[in-house]
């Protein structure tokens, strides 16, 4: 098992020598930089939009404040294209940030990675799930606060198996993660269940017409949608002219949220989805959180929305603990540490490949009630941690 160990030694050997203050009166800068990289634009604009919202919102609860100076996040629209978001990178990079967030859509991650992990800054990664992300092309620069891929498919996997359907029809965007999703759901379910067929639309497609009638005639009783963004809202919408949500299951690890069932409308209802975070957790953190969102943007906070709140709010808050400008000290505190204040119920950081440690929850999409937006995720079923955990690369 790997463990990135270069980091905490440098912490320890501050710790041990003393020196932490003088690192801190060393690197303390008036303003506290950071490069905010998301798709504000393109098919997954629409989660970026929510993302923002999130972070920003993360930012002022803290006062506007790290270490004791001004917060100054430079957004960047990386258009959902992994050459412009190296770009963006490259550019917020050169002004000095002091570590970069983002993005949507894993390429767009991956490709942003390879460059913070050259410049040795820190990458929070509250949105991206490809797997690989904390695996094959994992570095110690790159932590992730949102769920593996690998581990939301578990939890649609977990839900199934509970569900027991005979015959299952894949739809899977054409991009790594959406296939190894698919795989997945194969790989652990093909013995127990008849596979009657399967589709790789390119991303950003919006006519999945023909699909959709391949479905209707497949005999299937569920359908795996790997899709996200604006490519789940042209497929629920078109599924629903011809009602295929009445004649099957509609489920995907990422395919709907309370954001995307408001463009799709009434066809959305019904279709299960898992999610990372839902407004409707009840706990105290999640409630705090619900009221300061609505009073800030008049709305309910979207799963991304609430992801990116709370995953940047605990890098900050660990920063902040530090009281140390050394980057190094940033990432050996946030490499092991646990974040029992999250909205989602506690959260850990794994230390073997910087991968957050999330419960999960199956959500069907419902009728909202005033003052609710008229559809809401209603969780029908919640996982632990533990239970659809991957194992260490």
């Amino acid at each position: 098992m790997k463990r990135f160990l270069q980091s905490t030694c440098v912490v320890l050997g501050l710790a041990s020598g003393g020196q932490v203050g003088s690192a801190l009166a060393a690197d303390a800068q008036d303003h506290f930089e950071i490069g905010g990289l998301l798709a504000l634009s393109g098919p997954l604009g629409i989660l970026g939009e929510d993302a923002r919202r999130g972070m920003d919102l993360a930012i002022e609860e803290r006062g506007g404040k790290v270490l004791g100076v001004p917060v100054d996040i430079q957004w960047e629209d990386t258009e959902s294209k992994p050459q412009v978001a190296v770009q963006k990178a490259t550019r917020v990079l050169a002004k000095g940030v002091q570590f970069v967030v983002g993005s949507v859509g894993s390429g767009e991650t991956l490709a942003i990675m390879k460059v913070t992990g050259a410049r040795q800054v820190p990458m929070i990664v509250p949105l991206s799930t490809d797997p690989s992300i904390t695996a094959a092309n994992r570095n110690e620069y790159t932590f992730r606060t949102a769920p593996s891929g690998d581990s939301l498919t578990e939890v649609v996997i977990a839900y199934l198996k509970e569900l027991k359907p005979k015959k299952i029809y894949g739809i899977a965007s054409d991009y790594g993660v959406a296939r190894a999703s698919w795989n997945q759901v194969k790989a652990e379910l093909g013995h127990d269940v008849e596979i009657v067929g399967e589709d790789f639309p390119s991303l950003g497609a919006q006519d999945f017409s023909v699909i959709v009638n391949k479905i209707a005639n497949s005999g299937a009783d569920v359908v795996f949608v790997g899709t996200g963004g604006s490519d789940s809202v042209a497929f629920m919408k078109q599924a629903a002219e011809i009602g295929l949500k009445d004649k099957m299951k509609l489920i995907g690890p990422n395919l709907v949220d309370s954001t995307l069932a408001k463009a799709v409308g009434d066809g959305s209802l019904g279709v299960l989805s898992a999610v990372r975070y839902d407004f409707t957790i009840d706990n105290p953190a999640d409630q705090a959180f619900v009221a300061l969102y609505r009073k800030k943007y008049d709305r309910y906070p979207s799963q991304l929305a609430g992801d990116a709140y709370d995953g940047l709010r605990w890098w900050l808050k660990t920063v902040d603990a530090t009281g140390s400008w050394d980057k190094a000290v940033w990432m050996a505190a946030f490499r092991t540490s646990k974040w029992p204040e999250s909205i989602i119920g506690l959260r850990e950081m794994r230390a073997c490949d910087n991968q957050s440690q999330n419960p999960g929850f199956i959500a069907e999409v419902d009728k909202g009630e005033p003052p609710q937006p008229d559809y809401v995720m209603k969780i029908v079923r919640s996982f632990k941690a533990d239970a659809i955990a991957t194992k260490c690369p």
